[in-house]
């Protein structure tokens, strides 16, 4: 019977871990997907700006 209970207790601490694991896999694809996603995004729009348009803003600025 001790050895059953260890046994289950060793398997439920592995499906934690697998849990976790592939949670933190997972959380780590979607911020890796997003930042480059955003990154396409940002590139896009600034080439499809004007440079003039761009230069002016920044004159602005300051």
């Amino acid at each position: 019977m001790l050895l059953h209970d260890h046994k289950n207790d060793k398997s439920i601490v592995v499906v934690i871990f697998v849990t976790i694991s592939h949670l933190l896999v997972a959380e780590s694809l979607h911020s890796i997907i997003k930042m480059m996603y955003l990154n396409l995004q940002n590139l896009s729009f600034v080439s499809c700006k004007n440079p003039s348009n761009s230069n002016d803003a920044f004159r602005n600025e300051k």
